[in-house]
């Protein structure tokens, strides 16, 4: 069984991320990833993310986002069960948003010599950064389109990043081919099979309950919440979709996050 890669999943690791915030998973986790990234695309053709203020000639003054709040859902949850070489690929990513590589193939068959043949995963030490999407509605209502930037987007549909999830690390559980759980015990031979060094950016270490916990020094950003703009050609602005101009941000305008592409389609983006 490899990770999930459909939104219509019963996984409850995306269950918990897709249901209640709506974050586009991305398909490379970064350090980088940041609120006010611009996503630009017309359906599955989407750019690299750009950023909001080169939308403008000037740099607008846009609300600051709040970071490092404590964001428990995907910290409860673990995935379903995987196989052990789709589980060690997304350690693969992790290793990867920290300009590091690791030996997969090496940590899948240290793994298995503890007679683990499945894994299930879930996010360590979990933040979410976030801006109001009315507030930034708000200040964007000063600033005109540059007129290059205005042929960029002209016919694209661009998406907003208002909060990114970020992760320090990655948590693995391990069972047998029967479901019965499996402690692993050789964590120091597991790490030198893989060539994970003790110094090293990103750590491995064997909780007290016999899993795998591989952390790194920052956190990443795995998953981003969207919100569509819409562009004002008459105006020469752009808006959050769906609220009009003169809307009071001390309203309460719901504002829904929102996926690129379908909602039953591809969980990364």
């Amino acid at each position: 069984m490899s990770f999930p890669t459909r939104r219509t999943s019963k996984d409850p690791l995306v269950r918990g991320l897709l249901d209640k915030y709506k974050f586009n998973l991305l398909s490379v986790p970064r350090a980088e990833t940041d609120v006010y990234d611009l996503y630009i695309g017309r359906g599955r053709e989407i750019l690299p993310p750009d950023r909001l203020e080169n939308l403008f000639s000037g740099t607008p003054s846009l609300p600051e986002p709040h970071r490092g709040e404590n964001f428990k859902l995907p910290e409860i949850s673990f995935s379903s069960l995987l196989e052990i070489d789709a589980a060690t690929k997304i350690v693969g990513k992790l290793f990867s948003a920290h300009n590091l590589t690791v030996d997969e193939a090496s940590l899948t068959a240290a793994i298995k010599q503890d007679q683990a043949s499945k894994a299930r995963l879930r996010f360590r030490d979990v933040t979410r950064d976030s801006v109001k999407p009315l507030a930034v509605h708000r200040a964007l209502q000063a600033w005109r389109i540059a007129r290059d930037a205005a042929d960029l987007i002209g016919g694209k549909d661009l998406y907003l990043v208002v909060g990114v999830v970020r992760a320090k690390g990655l948590e693995i559980a391990f069972s047998d081919d029967a479901r019965n759980e499996r402690k692993i015990e050789g964590g120091a031979g597991i790490a030198q099979a893989a060539n994970i060094a003790a110094d090293g950016k990103v750590s491995m270490t064997t909780s007290n309950s016999g899993t795998l916990v591989f952390q790194g020094p920052d956190r990443i950003g795995f998953g981003v919440e969207l919100v569509e703009l819409t562009v004002k050609r008459s105006a020469g602005h752009v808006a959050v979709g769906g609220l009009p101009p003169a809307v009071d941000v001390r309203d309460d305008h719901l504002v829904e996050p929102t996926f690129i592409g379908r909602e039953d389609g591809p969980i990364f983006i």
